[in-house]
C-alpha cells in the first residue's frame, strides 16, 4: 500500500509523499519513550497520516468539518495535523493547558465536529465537551 496516493493531489500532503518516496527509510522524527530512543521514518510518518485520516473520514469527517486537536508535543500531533487534511477537514490546534471553560468555548467558536485527544489530556477534553453547546466527539489517540 501507498503511504499517500498520487492520486489524492493537495499541496499541503504533497511535501509528506514526495519525501516519503524519495528516502522512506529516512529518519523523520527520534523521541524518547520509557527511556529508549525511538523513531519514525518517512515512509512511517506518511502511513500514519493515511491510516488517521481514513480513519477520521470513516467516522464522518469530511470537507468543511473541524477537528480539534488537544494534546501535547509529541509525534501524533503532526500526525494528527496531516491526518486530518488528508481527510479534508480543517485543523483547529489547541493549547492544551487551557481550562475546561476555555476550551468549551473554543469547541463552540470553531463548531468543532470532533476533538484528537491523547491520554494525558482526555479528561479536559471530556470536561470542556460537556460545557461545550458543539459537542465534538472526542477521539482518542492513545486509546
Amino acid at each position: 500500500m501507498e503511504p499517500l496516493p498520487k492520486e489524492r493531489e493537495d499541496p499541503l500532503l504533497e511535501p509528506i509523499r514526495r519525501n516519503a518516496e524519495a528516502a522512506p527509510a529516512k529518519t523523520l522524527f527520534e523521541w524518547l519513550a520509557d527511556g529508549r530512543t525511538v523513531a519514525m521514518s518517512r515512509a512511517g510518518f506518511a502511513g500514519r497520516v493515511r491510516r488517521l485520516g481514513e480513519a477520521l473520514a470513516a467516522a464522518g469527517l469530511g470537507p468543511g468539518d473541524r477537528v480539534a486537536i488537544l494534546m501535547e508535543n509529541r509525534p501524533a500531533w503532526p500526525v494528527t495535523l496531516f491526518a486530518t487534511w488528508y481527510a479534508g477537514a480543517v485543523a483547529v490546534p489547541l493549547d492544551p493547558q487551557l481550562a475546561p471553560e476555555r476550551l468549551a468555548r473554543f469547541f463552540d467558536h470553531a463548531e468543532a465536529a470532533a476533538v484528537v485527544t491523547s491520554a494525558r489530556h482526555r479528561a479536559a477534553a471530556a470536561a470542556a465537551r460537556r460545557r461545550s453547546a458543539a459537542r465534538p466527539r472526542l477521539l482518542d489517540v492513545d486509546a
